[in-house]
C-alpha cells in the first residue's frame, strides 16, 4: 500500500534533481520503489530482487475447532470477505486471490521497466521472478549500476549533481 504515491513522488524529485541510491538490500517493495529513484549503487552483501508479489492466507479453522471454537462467518454477498481464518478457501475465493497476486506482479513488472527503461519481457527473464541476488549477480543482471560502499555512493551523488548543474 502506498507504493503508487510514493513512487510518483520518487519520479517527480528525478525530474527535478538527480538522485541515486545506496542500500545494503533492496528486495520487493524496496526495489520498486528505489529503482525510481535512478542510479543504484549496492553494498557487496546486498540481496537484491524478490519481483513478483505474493498474498498469505491463513487457514485456523482445524485449530479454533480443535479448541472447541466454531466461527460462523454471516455475509452481506456471497463474495464479501470470501476468505477468512476461520473457513476453508473456496476455489473461486483461491482464483481471485491468485488474480490479484498476477495483477500486482504485473504492476510491479511495469513500473519497473520504466524505472530502468527495459522491456518488461527483459524484466521478466533476468529480473529473477521473486529470487533475489547478491549485488555483484545484480550488478550483471542490470538491476543495480554499481557496487560499492557509501562513499562510492556519496561520491555518484556529487557527479549527478554537479553534471546537472551544468
Amino acid at each position: 500500500e502506498g507504493i503508487d504515491s510514493a513512487l510518483s513522488l520518487i519520479r517527480m524529485a528525478k525530474n527535478t534533481k538527480p538522485s541515486s541510491v545506496f542500500t545494503d538490500g533492496m528486495a520487493s517493495a524496496a526495489l520498486w520503489l528505489g529503482s525510481a529513484a535512478g542510479h543504484i549503487t549496492a553494498s557487496r552483501f546486498a540481496s537484491v530482487g524478490s519481483v513478483g508479489a505474493v498474498a498469505t492466507v491463513r487457514n485456523m479453522a482445524k485449530m479454533y475447532d480443535d479448541m472447541g471454537i466454531k466461527t460462523e462467518v454471516i455475509r452481506s454477498d456471497p463474495d464479501k470477505m470470501a476468505y477468512t481464518p476461520y473457513e476453508e478457501l473456496t476455489e473461486e475465493a483461491r482464483a481471485h486471490i491468485e488474480e490479484m497476486v498476477q495483477s500486482v506482479r504485473d504492476m510491479f513488472v511495469a513500473d519497473l521497466s520504466v524505472n530502468y527503461g527495459m522491456k518488461e519481457s527483459v524484466i521478466k527473464a533476468t529480473f529473477g521472478a521473486g529470487r533475489v541476488f547478491l549485488a555483484e549477480e545484480a550488478l550483471s543482471r542490470k538491476m543495480v549500476h554499481a557496487v560499492g560502499d557509501m562513499s562510492a555512493a556519496l561520491a555518484k551523488s556529487q557527479r549527478l549533481g554537479a553534471a546537472k548543474k551544468k
